[in-house]
């Protein structure tokens, strides 16, 4: 019965920690999503860029 006891309070923490495992994932899941669109945005702006200067040079 005592074991019985000790799981049940382990239970909630083992849910907040699940729960905070999720948060994280989420977090670093935004983040390498937001690098990858900066990186995705100097690519355009770098690809719009040559032609301009070449229109320019012309």
């Amino acid at each position: 019965m005592a074991q019985h006891a000790e799981t049940k309070s382990k239970r909630p923490q083992a849910a907040k920690d699940a729960e905070l495992a999720r948060h994280y994932r989420q977090i670093g899941s935004a983040a390498i999503l937001g690098a990858l669109a900066v990186k995705m945005k100097q690519a355009a702006d770098d690809t719009a860029e040559v032609p301009a200067r070449g229109r320019k040079a012309a």
